[in-house]
């Protein structure tokens, strides 16, 4: 099963998460720990928001509040890694989750995921933000192996003909001997 690998990001603002908020960041990272890999890097707990804030003042400091109990038990339940940011976003393929809407930056909102349930448009399936990702992720791929066994998640309503592999298989021009493409 593929998995992709998920990190917080720090809030830009922690002092303006309001009830609805956390409680939907909490929501947010249930379901992304629970379907996916998601981490909290060492570096998230001393970066500061715009106003000097960090995580820890926020979580056990000076800037503890109610809400700092809530988030507490949402991060325990988290696994944490020594990568920092930089390192990330040097990464193939990755994920982030931001607490608030307002931290996502422009220049990271494309690998950002805060929708996480599927919505049907005007007949129209409009997929999580996850899939999103996948399928971003999914148009990089050069191996035909790899495309194979992760086609079925990115595209999880569609009913594949046992067929459809070999066929597959003749227009990717696939090299026999390699299993790369030529």
């Amino acid at each position: 099963m593929w998995k992709l690998d998920f990190f917080l990001l720090p809030s830009r603002n922690y002092g303006s998460i309001g009830e609805r908020e956390a409680w939907e960041f909490g929501e947010r990272a249930a379901c992304i720990n629970d379907k996916e890999n998601l981490y909290i890097p060492n570096e998230f707990y001393d970066r500061e928001d715009h106003t000097g804030v960090t995580a820890v003042d926020f979580l056990y400091g000076d800037e503890q509040c109610d809400m700092s109990d809530y988030f507490v038990e949402i991060i325990s339940k988290l696994k944490t890694c020594q990568e920092t940011y930089d390192e990330i976003s040097r990464k193939d393929e990755y994920g982030y989750l931001p607490i608030a809407k307002e931290d996502m930056e422009q220049e990271i909102r494309s690998v950002c995921v805060w929708n996480m349930k599927d919505m049907e448009e005007e007949k129209c399936l409009n997929v999580n933000d996850v899939v999103k990702l996948k399928r971003f992720y999914m148009k990089r791929i050069r191996d035909y192996n790899v495309y194979k066994g992760r086609v079925k998640e990115s595209y999880p309503e569609l009913i594949f003909h046992r067929e459809a592999w070999k066929v597959q298989r003749c227009c990717w021009g696939i090299d026999k001997a390699s299993g790369g493409i030529k």
